[in-house]
C-alpha cells in the first residue's frame, strides 16, 4: 500500500519520520527503522498520531474464522464478535500495548500479520489477520 501526505506540511521527508511516526511510537518505529523498513509519513501515521479512526476498513479480512472456545463464549454470552472484527479491520487495535500497535500499522502498510486484543464479556480475544488476508482468526490467548 502508498499512502500520500495528508497536508503539503507533512512532506518533509526526515522531520516528517520523527514527528508522524517516530514520536508517537518511540522505540517500536525505530527498531522497524533499524530493520530496514522505510516508514512514510502518509495518511495512515497522520491519522493515527492525530488520535483519530478510520471509519472504513483499512484491509481485507478474507474468511472469519473463530476457535471452539471463542464460539462457545460468544454463543453463552449471547453476543457477537461483529464491533471488534470492525474496529480490528479499521485500525482499532484493542488493548494492545502501544509498541504492539505500531507493528500493527505498520503491518498495514507492508502486508504482514495483524493483531487486536479485546475484551469481550470479560474474556481477552485476540483477533489475527494473516499476511495474506486470506484469513481472520478469532481465539484466546491460550489457544494459540
Amino acid at each position: 500500500m502508498n499512502f500520500r501526505c495528508a497536508s503539503a506540511q507533512n512532506h518533509h521527508v526526515l522531520a516528517g519520520y520523527w514527528r508522524h511516526v517516530v514520536y508517537p511510537f518511540g522505540m517500536a518505529a525505530l527498531h522497524m527503522m533499524a530493520l530496514g523498513y522505510p516508514l512514510r509519513t502518509g495518511e495512515l501515521a497522520l491519522d493515527i498520531c492525530a488520535g483519530r479512526l478510520r471509519s472504513q476498513p483499512l484491509f481485507d479480512t478474507g474468511f472469519i474464522c473463530v476457535s471452539p472456545g471463542v464460539l462457545v463464549h460468544l454463543v453463552s454470552h449471547g453476543v457477537t464478535a461483529e464491533p471488534q472484527l470492525k474496529r480490528h479491520a479499521c485500525g482499532d487495535w484493542g488493548i494492545v500495548p502501544s509498541e504492539d500497535a505500531m507493528v500493527s500499522w505498520l503491518a498495514v502498510q507492508y502486508e504482514a500479520r495483524i493483531m487486536s486484543i479485546y475484551d469481550i464479556s470479560g474474556k481477552r480475544v485476540w483477533i489475527i489477520t494473516e499476511a495474506d488476508r486470506s484469513v481472520t482468526t478469532l481465539l484466546f490467548p491460550e489457544e494459540y
